[in-house]
Formats: C-alpha cells, sequence, structure tokens
C-alpha cells in the first residue's frame, strides 16, 4: 500500500500516521534523507521481519531529488501490491512525480499550515555548544517531529564542522559542499569549540547510532538523548 501525505503542518500529519497505526497495526520506522539507503527501504518493505512483526515505512522528505522520485516510481507497482504500508511524508512534490505515483496510490491528503517558520533553536545552541539550550531546544522539538528528522539535522551540523576543522582554512566553501561562504562561517565558529578528535567521535557516534537503532538493537530516542547529554 503507498500513501502520499502532503503539507507542512507536521501535527494533523502525526495525528494522519497515527490513525493509520492504529487501523494496520505493526510498526512504523521513519527513514529520512540522512539515514535512508535503498537496500534498508527494501528490506524493511520486501522482507520478512525474524520476530514475524509486521512493518510500516514512512520516508520523510526523502523524495527531494529526481533520482530518488524515479526509484520510488520505478517500485511504485509493486509497493502498491504490498502488505506493508508505505508513506510518502513531503511538504511538496512536483507534478511529475505526483502523476505518476497517481494509480498506484491506496490515498493522496495534504494538510497546510497557514505560515510555517523553521525552528533554528536546537541548531543555534548545537553550533553554540550550549547543554542547557540544547536539550529544552530538543525537548520542545521532539513532541512535533520523528527523533530521526532531528539526528539527520544535528548529523549534518557535525559533518559541517568536521569538514571546516580537518580543512583548517584551506579550501572554499564551495569545494566544501556549503551553500554559502556564511553557513561555511558558521561552522568554523561552531567547530573552534571542539577539538578534531570530538568531532570525529562524535560523528561516528551518530553513524553508529542510526545504524543500530533501524537494526532494532537500540532506542533512538534515548541515543540522541544521551549524545546531546555527553558531547555538549
Amino acid at each position: 500500500m503507498l500513501y502520499l501525505v502532503l503539507g507542512n503542518n507536521r501535527e494533523e500529519q502525526k495525528r494522519y500516521i497515527k490513525t493509520l497505526k492504529e487501523k494496520v497495526g505493526g510498526n512504523f520506522i521513519y527513514f529520512d534523507k540522512y539515514s535512508f539507503e535503498k537496500e534498508n527501504f527494501e528490506a524493511e518493505v520486501f522482507g520478512t521481519n525474524m520476530f514475524g512483526e509486521e512493518t510500516h515505512v514512512v520516508l520523510d522528505e526523502v523524495c527531494e531529488t529526481k533520482e530518488l522520485q524515479d526509484y520510488i516510481l520505478e517500485l511504485s507497482r509493486e509497493l502498491q501490491k504490498s502488505s506493508k504500508q508505505v508513506v510518502l511524508l513531503q511538504k511538496e512534490a512536483v507534478e511529475d512525480f505526483k502523476t505518476g505515483l497517481l494509480p498506484f496510490l491506496t490515498e493522496t491528503v495534504e494538510y497546510k499550515l497557514a505560515s510555517e517558520r523553521p525552528d533554528f533553536s536546537l541548531w543555534a545552541a548545537y553550533y553554540a555548544r550550549d547543554k542547557k539550550t540544547s536539550w529544552m531546544a530538543y525537548c520542545s522539538q521532539v513532541d512535533g517531529e520523528p527523533v530521526e528528522k532531528i539526528h539527520g539535522g544535528i548529523l549534518s551540523q557535525t559533518k559541517n564542522m568536521h569538514k571546516v576543522k580537518v580543512a583548517n582554512g584551506t579550501a572554499s566553501y564551495k569545494e566544501l559542499g556549503f551553500s554559502t561562504q556564511k553557513s561555511m562561517d558558521s561552522a568554523s565558529i561552531a567547530a573552534k569549540r571542539f577539538t578534531k578528535e570530538e568531532l570525529a567521535d562524535m560523528h561516528y557516534s551518530l553513524v553508529e547510532m542510526s545504524l543500530r537503532a533501524h537494526n532494532g538493537e537500540t532506542d533512538f530516542k534515548l541515543e540522541l538523548e544521551k549524545f546531546l547529554l555527553t558531547y555538549l
């Protein structure tokens, strides 16, 4: 089964997915653009859980590139026939993608807010290495967003700090993959608050955390909370 959930009203989208979960049962796991891997996704959708549990998947803003849109379109017929529920959660989707999916969708819904202001409080506190403010921002944010998405943002920030730390001022923002000079400057200032070794350890811990959580070896939320309390 394949569902397309559009819009920027996260609370209404969560309620929709909660209702779907109550209707079909089983476990719902989230993949975002940072944690998504084709092999893991296909294993969850087309494989068999070793404990016999039914596992369903939410792809949280994964289909942002044409490559991944084409990938999902190629699988859409198989996803439609599958007993697993696959929810494509997107703020918006290009017309070609929506049109291609249309014959295979069980349902399409859209929930929009009148306006949306991104919350950068955790981002700013993490870069400032402010444990107390980071923790408060995290607690506020985790009520409205999947922990996988919050983890992805922290992983992205850690990567940014680590690559400018390693480059040591020898590369331009374009060479390091930043969109602007300002974003690289922010990462550079933040990186001064950490050693190169700390950033390497933090990056490793975040990557390992995601893999272990998706393998069912640990609780993603608890591991991320422990990370924030340990490294900041």
